[in-house]
C-alpha cells in the first residue's frame, strides 16, 4: 500500500476553517468580557459591603446620640451636643 495523498483543500474546507477561526475569536472575546464583568462585579460587591458596614456604624452612632441623656433634656439642656449630620 502506498502513502495516502491528500487532495489540496478546496474552497469549502477553507471557508469552514475561516468560520471556525472567527468563532474561536468571538469566543475568546466573550471570555475576556466575562472575566472583566466578573472582576467588576467583585469590586462592586466589596464596595457595597463596605457601604453597608459604614451605614450600620452610622446608625449605631445616631442611636447612641438619640439615647443620650443630653439629647433627652431637649432644648433646656445648655450643654446639649450639636448634631452635625441630618439624621
Amino acid at each position: 500500500m502506498g502513502p495516502r495523498h491528500r487532495n489540496p483543500p478546496d474552497r469549502r474546507d477553507t471557508h469552514q476553517a475561516e468560520r471556525l477561526s472567527a468563532a474561536v475569536a468571538d469566543l475568546s472575546t466573550a471570555v475576556e468580557a466575562l472575566h472583566h464583568t466578573e472582576k467588576e462585579l467583585e469590586e462592586r460587591t466589596a464596595w457595597a459591603l463596605r457601604l453597608q458596614d459604614e451605614a450600620r456604624r452610622l446608625e449605631e452612632q445616631v442611636a447612641l446620640f438619640r439615647a443620650s441623656r443630653w439629647v433627652k433634656l431637649g432644648p433646656h439642656g445648655r450643654f446639649r451636643p450639636r448634631l452635625t449630620c441630618f439624621c
